[in-house]
């Protein structure tokens, strides 16, 4: 499409699709919001381009983090009623038996077995009190229509487009290694792939496959075929474009947190939207032109697609915050650095304590190899938060397979 139409279509296309989930319910709906562009691009289709009064809008945002200092002027951009903003603490609780017995049997209630990411559901329960029926999620927008275009420079480091691989660098004079990188990526998968899992190793403690390794022969018998870690598509900026958003957009865990996402909400009476992962967008992105996704390093013109798709309806700050790396304010950045890892570190020791595993956990996993690996960390005081963060997964996961294995031997 001619830029001026793809903006157009798809901007109707979303605003349709939203009109279409309201129907004439007098309810009213609710939408996730933070200062990204996803879920503003959401809240002004809601408000602007289909007309629906604040008033009737409620709205969730997840604190201490990023969001805390730039939401007033996002909430003041869409005239929301303060008392509908409704703000939510996003750092993880401490477990102790009463709260750790109560999730676990909620999951169960609710999925029927233990769900693959974690939720307290407090944002739902909050939205069925203040009769809710729809809830707009802006999630999926970052695998496709916000993509942010780092890939464009493989589709241009061809010898053809020398000159249009320049312009898209910004640079004085010729950027000859990011070109060779990028041409080397195109014309060597096992290359790129290699590059990518460097950096992905980055992000690893020594404790990230603590679940894997202590499989015993029955448990690498039964979960060995799927344990494999799966390639990180998400950090991958060296494959063609296409092949990213494809990629990223059909990944495992993308069906798996929308179907968790989806019947939770259905269980409070809500309906859960994901505009973003509508498939005539995503079939029509894919049939664009890389450069419409990015047309500038050197600019820091990513998300270019989404931004001019949905200016009309964006808060003009956004325009100097298109990207999510932006800073914390101090309070903000000594809770994330602290309170986080003092709480993971107590709800591992928690977990430690706890003794009476299902017989099925000991039959797939060597706990005492767990506990062994695990303990001299906790308690010297030197687990790093991605340490503990890891351990703290670990060990939460065989405790709740035990608790769901307890309520299966109940039930006969």
């Amino acid at each position: 499409m001619h830029e001026k139409e793809l903006y157009e279509y798809i901007r109707l296309t979303v605003v349709n699709s939203i009109r279409g989930q309201l129907g004439c319910d007098a309810s009213n709906i609710a939408c996730e919001h933070s200062s990204g562009l996803d879920s503003n691009a959401i809240m002004g289709c809601i408000v602007n381009g289909i007309g629906i009064a604040p008033d009737k809008i409620h709205t969730i945002t997840w604190m201490e983090s990023v969001d805390d200092i730039y939401m007033p002027p996002m909430r003041q951009n869409f005239d929301l009623i303060d008392r509908q903003c409704h703000e939510i603490v996003s750092r993880v609780p401490y477990c102790s038996s009463f709260n750790f017995n109560g999730l676990c049997n909620q999951d169960l209630k609710i999925f029927g077995c233990p769900p693959q990411h974690v939720s307290s559901f407090e944002e739902l329960k909050l939205l069925n009190a203040n009769h809710c029926s729809v809830f707009f999620s802006g999630f999926g927008g970052d695998q496709a229509l916000s993509h942010h275009g780092r890939n464009v420079g493989t589709d241009l480091a061809t010898f053809h487009s020398l000159k249009a691989f320049h312009q898209w660098m910004g640079a004085q004079c010729f950027p000859l290694r990011h070109f060779l990188s990028r041409f080397l990526a195109s014309k060597n998968r096992y290359w790129a792939r290699s590059r990518t899992l460097r950096l992905d190793s980055k992000t690893y403690s020594s404790f990230e496959d603590l679940l894997v390794d202590s499989l015993t022969s029955s448990g690498r018998n039964w979960l060995g075929p799927v344990s494999a870690r799966a390639y990180p598509w998400e950090l991958d900026s060296y494959s063609p474009l296409k092949i990213s958003l494809e990629n990223r957009i059909l990944a495992d865990w993308i069906a798996v947190r929308m179907e968790e996402e989806f019947r939770a909400a259905a269980y409070f009476n809500i309906h859960k939207v994901f505009p973003f992962l509508n498939e005539q967008v995503v079939s029509t992105l894919l049939n664009q032109e890389a450069l419409l996704f990015r047309d500038s390093v050197k600019t820091g013109n990513g998300r270019l697609v989404h931004r001019r798709a949905f200016a009309p309806y964006l808060p003009l700050c956004l325009d100097d915050l298109p990207d999510k790396l932006r800073p914390f304010s101090p309070e903000v950045r000594d809770i994330i650095d602290n309170e986080p890892a003092l709480n993971i570190k107590e709800s591992c020791l928690f977990f430690l304590g706890l003794s009476e595993l299902h017989p099925q956990v000991y039959r797939y996993w060597d706990v005492d190899m767990i506990k062994t690996s695990v303990d001299p960390f906790l308690h010297s005081g030197k687990a790093t938060y991605l340490q503990s963060r890891d351990i703290f997964n670990c060990l939460r996961t065989i405790n709740v397979l035990s608790n769901w294995w307890k309520k299966l031997d109940d039930r006969g």
